[in-house]
């Protein structure tokens, strides 16, 4: 239930809370989790997945024990079925809505780096949703008059308009997107002066299996008014197959 409330689940301690002290070999954790695992499928159809392994290269540890609950029916490109579920209430669809610009956005807007991912400055990001809708504000809070202001007892949607500091929030504690704080490393992307906070912004491994780079590309070309590229999908298709691949002969190994 917490995981489809879209609670983040981390492994180990769900299985220390589930045993106590009796768990003392990384074998019986396995042994616990797969069961786990087994029963979802079973009774409710999900899957239980760990985040794509080409993920684990620029996400900090503590993603790599996380566990999500996948709904494993399949989606065609333009992910048709994850609307018809997201549509059936209205704060749904805007937040699907706008999950799927701001993924846009990164995919399309942000920094490529040699690891796989895609990377986008909060200001860019605020600057881009701005020039879309000149409802939502055009810097974070934390560099509008006032300073910081907690987000976490807003509402995500108000009359149909995002919250868009709330809702930001509310997608990285999900794990949709990951978020970090921009250092001396990844200065260059940001264009900005070491004197100011910037933010970095990237698709978290919960979008990556919900939603998935193809049907951000479909999102893209049909915003633009054009067909995706063929042999684009192809890649990206060969690539996560092979990944899905190498992550079961992983579980396999450690089980």
């Amino acid at each position: 239930f917490k995981a489809l409330s879209m609670e983040p689940i981390d492994r180990l301690k769900v299985v220390n809370t589930a045993a106590g002290d009796t768990i003392g070999a990384t074998r019986v954790s396995t042994a616990l989790t797969d069961a786990a695992r087994k029963n979802l499928e079973n009774c409710f159809g999900f899957s239980l997945n760990r985040m794509p392994q080409y993920m684990e290269k620029f996400l900090p540890k503590k993603y790599h024990d996380r566990l999500y609950v996948v709904n494993d029916l399949e989606d065609d490109e333009a992910g048709s079925l994850t609307s018809a579920i997201q549509t059936i209430h209205p704060v749904s669809t805007v937040e699907l809505g706008f999950l799927m610009t701001v993924l846009g956005y990164i995919f399309c807007k942000g920094e490529a780096k040699s690891d796989g991912s895609r990377w986008i400055t909060d200001v860019d990001l605020y600057r881009l949703l701005h020039g879309q809708d000149e409802n939502l504000p055009e810097a974070p809070s934390h560099r509008s008059k006032g300073g910081t202001q907690s987000t976490t007892a807003q509402p995500s949607v108000t009359e149909d308009t995002p919250n868009v500091d709330a809702l930001l929030e509310k997608l990285v504690h999900g794990d949709f997107l990951y978020k970090m704080k921009a250092d001396s490393e990844s200065m260059a992307i940001t264009q900005t002066t070491q004197a100011e906070e910037v933010f970095l912004y990237c698709m978290g491994p919960r979008a990556a299996m919900v939603v998935g780079r193809k049907q951000i590309i479909c999102f893209c070309a049909q915003v633009l008014g054009e067909q995706p590229d063929p042999t684009m999908l192809t890649d990206i298709e060969q690539y996560e197959n092979e990944m899905k691949e190498s992550t079961q002969q992983t579980d396999s190994m450690t089980a």
